[in-house]
């Protein structure tokens, strides 16, 4: 008999599986915030006035910034809310 003790096997509803993606994507935001301001004091620290850190550490912060205006659902490109909404049009109904 196999009993599931954590019960993780439980379907979630479309709204909890939503709520749990935008958590996935804020948490994997500040991850990447926490990276990007170590390698930014390294790179800066190591390679001050090199013209070619500052173009670097401004790609990833422009990147950074759009990761955290998609997790905070500011930008609704490919939020949940709109995978939902695929869902809904492939499906023909509403879930």
């Amino acid at each position: 008999m196999n009993h599931n003790i954590n019960n993780t096997e439980k379907e979630l509803s479309p709204q909890e599986q939503a709520a749990l993606i935008r958590e996935k994507r804020m948490k994997s935001f500040y991850e990447q915030l926490i990276t990007y301001l170590v390698i930014a004091v390294v790179f800066l620290v190591a390679f001050h006035g090199e013209w070619v850190v500052y173009l670097i550490l401004g790609g990833m912060g422009l990147g950074l910034a759009i990761q955290g205006l998609m997790a905070y659902e500011v930008i609704s490109f490919i939020s949940p809310k709109w995978e939902l909404k695929m869902a809904e049009k492939k499906l023909g109904r509403k879930l």
